[in-house]
């Protein structure tokens, strides 16, 4: 495998570098065929699993471990079998393999039991098969340091003013304001939060203290128009909005009641 990359090389970018070479481009390919005569290299993009390795951390009963000195222990390969379904949530199947740069996590107790304790953590080194048993060599780590290695992905924090330079803020605005309307969304917004405007306790007892009764309101919009065909109906898309998405839509709403005339409600969402 072959890594093609400009600026800092790839086995000196950490997630502490400050300056942008950390995110300089880089390209991994598998060489497929040599031409030496004219030095040409034939290839292929490298599989993703082979650019990325992730290491398993492959728990194993400290009732298990031979200690054989000089930080290698032996484990019988019956011992280290994950096909159980205890294992699932790792990651871990019967096909899983015991390999360098793995973690091992030691343990206590029947793993999968409310009472299994982990005791410790150490990489896997080197590993060899030996009379159906593994001989690995390992070194001392700690959760942490194992939690680092798994870690596939960097972030840095992006202010809006980055984000915005060179945008024309208002047209954007402009844009998903004609999207809203145009879709019907904001219509849509304003009829599910008026709705759900009158089962709240404070609509409730705004009406009840200016003697309105709410069975007998119509809802109607800024210019007057009816929401729904009568009173009834409003009551029944009431309990059907409620129903669907009292606990997901969350809007703030103005309402006014008066004797006079029926309910005006008017709705905002934030874009």
């Amino acid at each position: 495998m072959v890594a093609l990359y400009d600026g800092l090389h790839p086995d000196e970018r950490t997630v502490q570098e400050e300056d942008d070479d950390k995110h300089s481009n880089i390209s991994y390919v598998t060489i497929t065929k040599v031409d030496e005569a004219n030095s040409t290299y034939h290839f292929e993009n490298a599989d993703t699993a082979d650019v990325v390795f992730i290491p398993d951390t492959l728990p194993v009963a400290k009732t298990a471990i031979e200690d054989v000195g000089d930080h290698t222990i032996k484990v019988a390969k019956k011992d280290m079998d994950y096909s159980g379904a205890q294992y699932s949530e790792m990651g871990l199947s019967a096909d899983s393999i015991v390999q360098a740069d793995d973690f091992l996590a030691f343990y206590e107790g029947e793993f999968g039991s409310s009472g299994t304790q982990i005791t410790g953590y150490d990489r896997i080194m080197a590993v060899e098969e030996e009379n159906g048993a593994y001989i690995i060599a390992y070194a001392d780590t700690t959760k942490e340091e194992m939690e680092d290695a798994m870690s596939l992905f960097d972030s840095d924090e992006v202010d809006g003013d980055t984000l915005l330079d060179g945008v024309d803020e208002g047209a954007v605005v402009q844009s998903i304001q004609r999207q809203v309307e145009e879709s019907g969304f904001s219509r849509e917004v304003g009829y599910q939060t008026a709705l759900l405007a009158l089962e709240t306790d404070t609509v409730k007892k705004a009406a009840a203290d200016a003697g309105v009764d709410l069975d007998q309101c119509q809802l109607v919009d800024e210019d007057g128009n009816p929401l729904f065909d009568d009173a009834e109906d409003t009551n029944d898309k009431t309990r059907e909005w409620h129903k669907q998405y009292s606990t997901t839509w969350k809007y703030h709403v103005d309402v006014n009641l008066y004797k006079q005339a029926p309910i005006w409600a008017k709705a905002s969402a934030p874009l």
